[in-house]
């Protein structure tokens, strides 16, 4: 007698913006969705998003929310085909055209994960919580902004930690986030949410470091050119270190973003040889810039976790970060790399005397470095983390 092969539970991510736009939240869907395809063979994993034109429109439309011009063209930093090969054979990618076939697709689920962002909930409202598998909300984007200076984000922090956001919240089984700091503002602004924290399982390359030489800093920022990650700030350094340590450093700023804020970054570079503009930096060549760097600059207003500060422990280097949630979740102070206030007297004392280091000890740059790969090696270790996020979502699917 013949028996058919047990049914697997169906995971469906949901995010309504394409993976080709390369942000963090994109990268954390590609790895995590081939992560848990390839280590549990009783999940078939999907993700599904609408289709770049719908993404288009609205990007066209945030236009009006922040008050500034979205280039559509934004969302195309990756290719279909590259994504595709991230996310492995094991791994389904649709984009819906419609509503309906989005709402058949996840309807066609055991669970569904789906980003924290106030669109995302309300096309699952739309489509109607009850009519759908249980949802997971995953916290990728804050529900606060922390150094808040502009109207949109004044009215981020009045709306996702809000009625409107609690009720939008409404019918899904859980939250998940990535820190304990996320956690307890969770706990304390969306009462009555169930939730927990769950690691993101990050494979790290063997590290490769030769051994240092004396030299000038060599700096690095990455990341999209946005008030949220703190370019005003990062330019005030760039422009002290060209006063104060001529001739010291060379800064690579990769990223792309608002169009009026990646001028003011390629002005800078117009002005200062030490500085380089290189745009956007597909995923498949960042790598070689973090090779590049000793250290790498995240000024950055509010995070979830961050996805630089732990590219920059892989590739063995020292990260010089805001201390916020996110990047203080990663760093250990003085260990590990650098948490300092988010204002430019405080980088510069602390880029200071890592000049001084790369000069005359640049052993004691690489001992930082190492330090920070072998913590987030641990801190995300694949199997572990992957195995708490298998947990809840076969705990999830079993509790219907």
């Amino acid at each position: 007698m013949m028996h058919s092969a047990p049914r697997k539970l169906r995971l469906t991510f949901f995010s309504f913006g394409i993976l080709e736009q390369g942000g963090g939240f994109e990268n954390y869907l590609l790895s995590t969705a081939r992560g848990l395809a390839e280590r549990y063979r009783d999940v078939a994993v999907s993700v599904n998003t609408m289709d770049p034109a719908t993404v288009e429109k609205l990007q066209r439309l945030l236009s009006i929310y922040f008050m500034r011009r979205q280039d559509p063209r934004g969302i195309y930093r990756e290719t279909y085909e590259s994504v595709c090969a991230r996310l492995g054979p094991e791994v389904s990618y649709h984009r819906s055209t419609t509503l309906r076939e989005l709402t058949a697709r996840l309807k066609d689920s055991d669970v569904i994960y789906a980003k924290n962002e106030v669109l995302e909930l309300a096309v699952l409202q739309h489509i109607g919580i009850k009519q759908l598998p249980p949802v997971i909300v995953g916290v990728h984007t804050p529900i606060y902004y922390p150094h808040a200076s502009s109207l949109s984000a004044h009215l981020h922090n009045v709306l996702y930690s809000g009625p409107v956001y609690r009720r939008l919240l409404q019918g899904t089984r859980s939250v998940e986030v990535n820190t304990a700091d996320d956690l307890r503002l969770v706990q304390s602004r969306l009462r009555g949410v169930r939730a927990a924290v769950v690691r993101q399982a990050i494979a790290l390359p063997e590290l490769d470091m030769p051994p240092a030489e004396p030299g000038i800093l060599r700096l690095l920022f990455v990341g999209r050119l946005t008030e949220q990650k703190g370019v005003d700030l990062l330019l005030a350094v760039a422009r002290a270190l060209a006063r104060e340590h001529p001739g010291a450093y060379e800064l690579r700023i990769a990223g792309s973003g608002d169009p009026a804020i990646m001028q003011q970054v390629q002005q800078l570079a117009g002005r200062n040889d030490a500085v380089a503009y290189l745009g956007h930096v597909p995923n498949e060549h960042i790598a070689e810039h973090y090779q590049w760097a000793d250290a790498t600059l995240i000024p950055s207003r509010f995070e979830t976790l961050n996805k630089v500060a732990i590219e920059t422990a892989a590739a063995g280097k020292v990260a010089v970060a805001a201390d916020i949630p996110g990047p203080r979740a990663i760093i250990q102070h003085g260990v590990t790399g650098f948490l300092v206030p988010r204002h430019e007297a405080a980088f510069m004392a602390c880029l200071a005397r890592l000049i001084t280091l790369k000069r005359d000890s640049p052993a004691a740059l690489q001992t930082i470095g190492r330090a920070a790969y072998q913590r987030v090696r641990e801190q995300f270790d694949p199997a572990a983390a992957l195995a708490e996020l298998y947990n809840d979502i076969t705990a999830t699917a079993g509790a219907v």
